[in-house]
């Protein structure tokens, strides 16, 4: 990483932090993005120009729960201090508290994220095993893997919901 006086820099693929650090800081994508990680790794989320990150750790006062990763093609921050964040969550207590109920909503669906991807790949392994054992060809092989992949396309979507949700609180944050 590097440091040019309120901005970071880093390579692709550098990680910016990793769930369990401490957070100091918030950060502004200006260039590049960032892919957000769950704690055992799943992919949560991308983020690019103009888009905030780090900020739930800070409003909530708690160490990181996910970790950031810099995108593909790098990334440049503007660095957020932990203190500017403590004054705006001062100036309002309502939209405070509006921030820090998001944030818990956030939170819990990064966790049932989580759950639900773990839990379809216990499925989806015990099935692969199934239909080896069984050297299976009917049509149930069929319809048993268009019904796994639709329940993909289900997490998909609330995963990317969850996104979206981000994007709405981040547009709030900044105004």
């Amino acid at each position: 990483m590097i440091r040019k006086g309120d901005v970071n820099i880093w390579s692709a693929g550098e990680k910016v932090y990793t769930a369990g650090d401490i957070a100091k800081e918030a950060f502004l994508v200006m260039e590049g993005s960032v892919e957000i990680f769950s704690a055992d790794d799943l992919f949560l989320n991308r983020l690019g120009t103009e888009e905030i990150f780090g900020e739930t750790s800070l409003m909530l006062d708690e160490c990181r729960s996910v970790t950031a990763v810099a995108g593909a093609g790098g990334l440049t921050a503007r660095v957020i201090p932990k203190n500017y964040i403590n004054n705006m969550m001062k100036t309002d207590p309502v939209i405070s508290a509006f921030l820090r109920k998001i944030q818990h909503r956030l939170i819990d669906s990064n966790a049932q994220s989580n759950e639900l991807a773990a839990e379809l790949d216990k499925v989806v392994g015990q099935l692969e095993k199934h239909f080896e054992a069984v050297n299976s060809n009917s049509s149930d092989k069929d319809d048993i893997l268009a019904r796994m992949l639709e329940v993909k396309r289900k997490v998909d979507r609330f995963k990317n919901s969850n996104n979206q949700s981000r994007s709405k609180l981040d547009e709030l944050s900044d105004g």
